[in-house]
């Protein structure tokens, strides 16, 4: 009997402390009470927390999703707000395409170092909490800005569904298309921009809107995949054509068709692969103004006298 009270009180001390003990243990660090990520302190953060992080934010970019992309050239920092559509959306540098895997911030320091400044950084908002994954130029080491908190990582060397592509090329083909946009760049002339109707002919009008059009080109950031560091355009009258639609009711009285000639020089290897496309070839003319080296494309359009003033409508090689 006495060894039974005595095994009896050893089992009620054992579960007492069992019950201690699981009561007061602390959840595991960042992570709640609940189990849930806490993403506001960088602190032991591992790698899997850091990348369940970085998936759960690249959910979030889908079409219709506002961000803003930043380039810092130079010194210089320029950002553009956009709204993703389906083309880029499908484009970001997700884990699926670069195979994220979270790295120790010295180790990130130290490839973010060598006097290099020159990165890109994307941004957003998730659930009311402000996102940042930054890239240096050149690079596939990451560094997510969330709340207080940065994580670092580092991915594969090429994107998986694009050999060319790096994780700093992903964001910067989104700059270079954001900034050209915003700028007034585009395949096609926008005709709903009217020119103003000061009394010139309709070649002028036309002439004055391809133009500034075109010369977008100079004014996008160095490196640019539409920038070129020599433009310069022709616009010439398509009188068969215009009479043609006239005749055909295609066109009115006050609408005209014309030629369009740009004449250009790609200011890096990215311009000059993105420009080969339709009919560009090398320039053969003996314009004493035209770098070695140009090239050239032509497009057909329309421009129209309106009560507004002239627009131009510009866009492919062929009526």
């Amino acid at each position: 009997m006495k060894n039974s009270t005595a095994f009896f009180a050893a089992l009620t001390l054992a579960l007492t402390l069992a019950g201690c003990s699981a009561q007061t243990q602390a959840p595991a660090p960042n992570r709640s009470e609940q189990g849930e990520f806490t993403p506001n302190s960088a602190e032991g953060v591992s790698g899997t927390d850091g990348i369940t992080l970085l998936d759960g934010i690249f959910e979030t970019l889908s079409e219709g999703t506002d961000v803003t992309i930043t380039l810092e050239q130079g010194g210089v920092r320029q950002s553009y707000p956009s709204t993703l559509d389906t083309y880029w959306a499908m484009r970001m540098p997700t884990s699926e395409g670069f195979h994220w895997r979270g790295i120790a911030k010295e180790d990130c320091s130290a490839a973010f170092s060598e006097g290099k400044t020159d990165g890109l950084s994307l941004s957003g908002d998730r659930g009311g909490e402000r996102w940042s994954l930054t890239v240096q130029d050149d690079s596939n080491y990451a560094v997510l800005t969330y709340g207080d908190g940065e994580y670092y990582f580092t991915g594969a060397e090429e994107y998986a569904y694009d050999s060319d592509w790096s994780a700093a090329m992903a964001l910067r083909s989104f700059y270079d298309t954001v900034e050209y946009e915003a700028l007034g760049g585009g395949c096609d002339t926008d005709p709903k921009t009217a020119i103003a109707d000061e009394g010139q002919d309709y070649l002028a009008a036309a002439q004055a809107r391809y133009r500034q059009q075109q010369e977008v080109h100079l004014k996008v950031s160095k490196g640019s995949e539409f920038c070129f560091s020599f433009v310069k355009c022709n616009v010439t009258p398509a009188k068969d054509q215009t009479e043609h639609f006239r005749e055909e009711g295609t066109i009115g009285e006050n609408t005209w068709a014309i030629y369009a000639n740009t004449i250009f020089v790609p200011e890096n290897e990215r311009a000059y692969q993105n420009s080969m496309a339709g009919n560009t070839v090398e320039y053969s003319g003996n314009d004493a103004d035209v770098p070695a080296g140009a090239l050239e494309y032509s497009r057909v359009g329309y421009v129209t006298l309106s009560a507004d003033g002239w627009h131009v409508d510009i866009g492919g090689t062929g009526w």
